[in-house]
């Protein structure tokens, strides 16, 4: 008979998660791949850096503006891309929003998608 803890359904990560994951990805170094830094009205910014092995994406690093939401739109795009191949990476980006997100936040994941699409754009560009 299975236990109570195998039958349950994976816990689905909280903006909480995303935010505290974010913070520590956000202080690695760069990789080899870097997008342009993307800027917004509200002077926030972001880049995203990945390191490529063959199509598949190894690791993803990025930068961004100290907005806990932001960090959290940032870090959820990097652990869905992250052992992707690049055109299966682009499939996957913009993400549907984080529902924690408030209405008024909404357009933080489609300026982290952007930045996300250029280290994308120049990974793809290397590879061919």
């Amino acid at each position: 008979m299975p236990s109570a803890c195998c039958s349950a359904s994976p816990r689905v990560p909280s903006i909480i998660d995303y935010i505290e994951r974010g913070l520590r990805r956000r202080r690695r170094p760069p990789l080899p791949i870097a997008g342009d830094v993307q800027h917004d009205a509200g002077g926030r910014h972001a880049r995203f850096t990945l390191a490529v092995d063959g199509d598949t994406i190894s690791a993803v690093a990025f930068e961004a503006t100290t907005c806990a939401t932001l960090v959290a739109c940032c870090e959820q795009l990097a652990e869905t891309v992250t052992g992707r191949s690049l055109d299966h990476a682009r499939s996957a980006v913009p993400l549907a929003q984080l529902p924690q997100v408030p209405p008024d936040r909404h357009y933080l994941s489609t300026f982290a998608a952007r930045a996300l699409q250029s280290a994308l754009d120049r990974a793809s560009q290397g590879a061919r």
